[in-house]
């Protein structure tokens, strides 16, 4: 079983934000391996495209646009920063990935892409949330309640 390796900072260059994280670790041995390709620059125009982010290469110029360098976190809103997380998974497919929030300020019809789009890529996911639309596209629910009490139940 290996999982993304995820980093609380923000790359610059469009590219090393789409790409990163990309380096899979595996729990079994410890050990890591970098033999996940590389996505070279037609696959993450589409991806970008497929979660919605056309726009942006649109707005930087087709042919530079992933090699602009910039603070990425202040260029784009919490929405457009979620998606591009979405699509760093499509990019790396990992075999899962744990989600917190990871659709909160996306309205409801860009977290049905995104969750289609995570279902299609064959990804097992994980996900927090506090929005009821989150169990439209799982098949198992845990609620936790604050006095330590637990719950595991399918939804289909």
């Amino acid at each position: 079983l290996g999982w993304v390796k995820v980093s609380l900072f923000t790359l610059l260059g469009t590219k090393g934000y789409t790409k990163y994280p990309l380096r899979i670790e595996n729990s079994h041995s410890g050990s890591k391996s970098a033999n996940q390709p590389i996505p070279n620059d037609e696959q993450i125009r589409d991806v970008l495209e497929s979660v919605g982010l056309r726009r942006i290469l649109d707005r930087l110029g087709e042919r530079q646009a992933l090699d602009v360098v910039t603070d990425w976190s202040s260029v784009l809103s919490i929405g457009e920063q979620q998606r591009i997380s979405f699509a760093r998974v499509l990019l790396a497919k990992p075999q899962i990935v744990l989600m917190d929030e990871s659709t909160s300020a996306l309205d409801t019809d860009n977290e049905k892409l995104m969750y289609d789009l995570l279902d299609k890529s064959d990804v097992s996911f994980v996900s927090v949330g506090h929005r009821p639309s989150l169990t439209d596209f799982h098949d198992t629910i845990l609620r936790l309640e604050s006095d330590g009490r637990w719950e595991v139940k399918p939804l289909r």
